[in-house]
């Protein structure tokens, strides 16, 4: 009940006079070529499916014809369409950032001694003019064991916002070691007014921990809070406001006197994000002036 594909060829049949009478028909079982050419076929179309799904560019030189391919992806992160780079375009190299062109071109030629593998990070220029981080990994392909690598396929990872992230990274970590090396309390409140950071040393005088205070309203831990948050409004107006004196209401009730200073502290795009304010603990200058 199986269905076969057959491949069939028919020839006429012809006697001395050249009258034919019959045909000789030939029938080859292609069932399993036709099998794999569909299997190919799909094959062919997950690849194509998996590249434009990819983060990754993908590319292929041919080391013997200087032939290039560059994946859809390949060109997007540069800002090209595909009419724009062609076949035998040497547009890695073209748009290799000029300081980077030698170490690249080591690490190249290394790969093709055997001598190591091909990984390297560059910046590439996009089409707008400004520098794309790139990671690159290429694998190399020869036609015999031991033999000269005639062809190298690899890909181009962008790494603008791994790069983006990891210095965010660290200038959080750089922020986060300047607040806590102060010994005055330091508090970073959002425009709502609610709490996104606070040092160690806030702790102590509102008898509250780091992670209960972020997220509240900071007005909450004084004992005037409507003085409090005109003095936070005043910071927003002004940019900042300098020696203006408060009391901090910790959690048993101990009242500690504090001069304060807040200014704003502004977003990569010049907006306001928010207000850093410092508290000092004035409470023996106070008891002297009660003396």
């Amino acid at each position: 009940g199986k269905r076969r594909w057959l491949d069939t060829t028919k020839v006429p049949l012809a006697d001395a006079t050249g009258e034919v009478h019959g045909v000789l028909g030939i029938f080859e079982d292609v069932t399993e070529r036709r099998r794999a050419e569909r299997a190919l076929r799909e094959s062919e179309e997950r690849l194509t499916l998996a590249l434009h799904a990819s983060q990754e560019g993908v590319w292929d030189l041919n080391l013997e014809t200087d032939a290039a391919w560059y994946s859809p992806r390949w060109k997007e992160i540069l800002g090209y369409d595909d009419s724009e780079i062609e076949p035998h375009d040497s547009a890695w190299d073209r748009l290799l950032h000029p300081d980077d062109k030698a170490r690249v071109r080591a690490i190249w030629e290394a790969t093709l001694r055997g001598e190591r593998d091909y990984v390297a990070e560059f910046r590439l220029r996009h089409k707008d003019g400004h520098y794309v981080e790139i990671l690159s990994k290429g694998i190399p392909l020869r036609r015999e064991e031991g033999g000269p690598i005639v062809r190298m396929v690899g890909t181009h990872f962008d790494l603008t916002e791994r790069k983006a992230a990891e210095a965010q990274r660290r200038a959080s970590a750089y922020h986060r070691s300047l607040i806590e090396a102060s010994l005055d309390p330091l508090v970073m409140i959002a425009p709502d007014g609610a709490i996104t950071d606070v040092n160690t040393a806030t702790e102590k005088p509102t008898g509250r921990s780091r992670e209960e205070l972020i997220g509240t309203d900071f007005c909450d831990y004084f004992t005037d809070p409507n003085k409090a948050r005109e003095r936070y409004w005043q910071a927003f107006r002004e940019g900042r406001v300098q020696d203006f004196e408060l009391e901090i209401l910790r959690r048993d009730g101990h009242v500690t006197p504090v001069l304060c200073n807040a200014s704003v502290y502004l977003r990569d795009d010049n907006e306001v994000a928010g207000v850093c304010a410092a508290a000092r603990d004035i409470s023996e200058r106070k008891h002297a002036e009660e003396t």
